[in-house]
């Protein structure tokens, strides 16, 4: 006859160190039933998806006794294997599971900040949420003063609402874990307008953001970039004034003037390039380049201005920035032109041939030297800016050349107004293919019943672009290309192929019923191959009281079903001064 002894476990336990946290059981550790409620069934409500049980803690210097004991189940908590910064806050992932019965449920968690070897004192519980199986993530802020090195947590998920970090409970599951606390070695928030390298600049902030890792800040396991917030005192707005070009952008970074307290919808911190000089021969002084390290990265709600180069270049092969909400090439007013860049220097904002996947949104880009946008990549989104006006979008403040330049190809340009341009509205040159041109407002002011023209043409494709589209058969991808003081539409070149204008309004007010011309052609074609209207009604434009409605200067062009000399009822003459069509091949 033999006699064994068997324990069987329906307990879950931690497995921080015991003599500290209090882990096993002889030293009532942390521990949680895995039958859990009436009702409950085994493993139906856990931190994260996996939970075993075991016979007591498994306490060990890297908490991961549990972890390497059948079921590696400590799955609930992701975003804390990276340090952890003093005086930061994080958002944790946080993944559960809940029986259906139960409609929520409590978090807990307790980080010894201090590093003396317990959970209980001040502050050390930052965590007590109700959650529910919907809940994703968890704010956890890192004291200033919490102590470097390697520390605990503890994290615990109960219906109990009176848990400490150690003793039974009746539910749920605990999760400990071995993490990093580190000291902010720079500061990344502005305090000041000084121009300097001391701490509280903007210049010391960009270069902290170069030599600081991105970290994952919002509990989704992907480095988020460095934020760069401004605190300046006073109500503002507040004026930069650097006194040579800023640090090149070598890491992702947040640049966030919306951070500045009083911020109401209008940047309340200008840059100002007055005295950075000239830089070297040919490029200027530039406000914020952006090169290779720098994927990612955020230029949020500032002025900038009056720079001898560029206020925003973006040159690295990773791209996926985004431009918002800047007033670039006037005052903080929105309201007077303070141009950045020369004659000679295209593109207040630059974005080189391999940096694609931008966004440029809800920007004011005008009264700048040259082009406003100079866009050589693919795949970028342009929507919601105003280019060549003010900030009410009703008066001129064009930018010296061209509104936006597309170099590149499959771009969406959308919802913008572009006007009072000196030269065209929007160009396409230089191989551009595949980009499409939707629901722009393009010569008029923001109202589409006044003209607010580009020096020249609205929309001009040449030099080899072809499968463009300007418009579509929808209302909202039709453009208001009205106004501009050449023509409407224009393509030149022999190579400039495949092109396709479709629903759009030329030489009308917003509401399709009045005039409103081109002091040009509506649509002049000089190439083979492209299509004006299409073989349904919908793709039709509204081409009228330009000087001649269309012009095609060689074959293989195809014009059909458009309204030209009428209003978009067909039943108002809004007639072209010349012919409707001329033929000039």
């Amino acid at each position: 006859v033999e006699d064994h002894r068997f324990v069987i476990s329906t307990l879950d336990y931690g497995d921080a160190l015991d003599e500290f946290y209090r882990t096993s059981y002889e030293s009532d550790g942390a521990r949680h039933s895995l039958l859990g409620r009436p009702g409950f069934s085994e493993g139906t409500f856990a931190l994260g998806t996996l939970i075993d049980a075991e016979v007591d803690g498994f306490p060990g210097p890297n908490a991961d006794g549990d972890d390497n004991d059948g079921l590696d189940d400590e799955d609930g908590i992701t975003g804390l294997d990276q340090t952890l910064l003093q005086g930061n806050s994080y958002e944790l992932g946080v993944t559960l599971t809940f029986p259906e019965t139960l409609p929520d449920a409590i978090l807990f968690g307790w980080v010894d900040f201090n590093g003396d070897g317990d959970f209980n004192d001040q502050g050390e519980n930052p965590i007590f949420e109700f959650v529910d199986a919907s809940t994703n993530s968890v704010s956890l802020s890192i004291p200033e003063d919490a102590v470097n090195g390697t520390t605990f947590a503890r994290f615990r998920l109960s219906t109990e609402t009176a848990l400490g970090p150690h003793g039974l409970a009746i539910d749920g599951e605990v999760e400990d874990y071995l993490i990093t606390i580190g000291e902010e070695t720079c500061s990344l928030e502005v305090t000041t307008t000084e121009d300097s390298l001391d701490a509280g600049t903007l210049r010391s902030a960009i270069t902290c953001a170069n030599t600081t890792p991105n970290i994952d800040r919002d509990g989704n396991d992907i480095p988020d970039p460095d934020p760069i917030t401004f605190n300046i005192p006073g109500s503002g707005p507040h004026k930069i004034e650097p006194l040579s070009g800023l640090p090149t952008i070598t890491d992702a970074l947040h640049l966030d003037g919306t951070s500045q307290p009083g911020f109401v919808g209008v940047p309340l911190i200008e840059v100002d390039g007055s005295l950075a000089g000239t830089g070297p021969v040919g490029t200027g002084a530039n406000a914020f380049v952006l090169v290779g390290g720098s994927g990612g990265s955020i230029v949020e709600s500032l002025v900038i201005n009056r720079f001898s180069g560029r206020a925003i270049e973006i040159a690295d092969a990773e791209g996926g920035h985004a431009i918002i909400g800047n007033f670039i090439g006037t005052d903080v007013t929105g309201e007077i032109a303070a141009a950045n860049g020369g004659p000679d220097l295209a593109g207040a904002i630059f974005i080189g041939s391999d940096a694609s996947g931008n966004t440029i949104s809800q920007n004011l880009v005008s009264g700048n030297h040259n082009i406003g946008m100079l866009i050589g990549s693919d795949g970028n989104v342009i929507e919601e800016n105003l280019i060549g006006t003010d900030a009410s979008g009703n008066f001129d403040l064009g930018n010296g050349s061209d509104g936006v330049m597309l170099l590149g190809s499959s771009n969406l340009v959308d919802a913008n107004l572009v006007s009072g341009n000196d030269g065209n509205g929007v160009t396409i040159q230089e191989g551009g293919e595949n980009n499409l041109i939707v629901g722009n407002s393009i010569g008029t002011d923001l109202t589409g019943e006044a003209a607010l023209g580009n020096g020249s043409f609205g929309v001009f494709i040449s030099d080899q672009s072809s499968g463009n589209t300007i418009g579509g058969t929808t209302p909202q991808a039709a453009n208001l290309i009205s106004g501009n003081n050449g023509g409407g539409i224009g393509m030149q070149g022999t190579d400039v192929t495949g092109n396709v204008v479709q629903g759009n309004l030329i030489g009308t007010t917003a509401a399709g019923t009045a005039k409103l011309g081109n002091g040009g052609t509506g649509v002049l074609v000089i190439g083979t191959g492209n299509t004006i209207g299409g073989s349904v009604r919908s793709a039709g434009n509204v081409i009228a009281d330009n000087i001649n409605g269309v012009e095609i200067v060689r074959s293989d062009n195809f014009v059909w079903n458009n309204w030209i000399g009428t209003d978009k009822s067909g039943t108002i003459d809004l007639g072209n001064l010349g012919p409707g069509v001329f033929l000039n091949d």
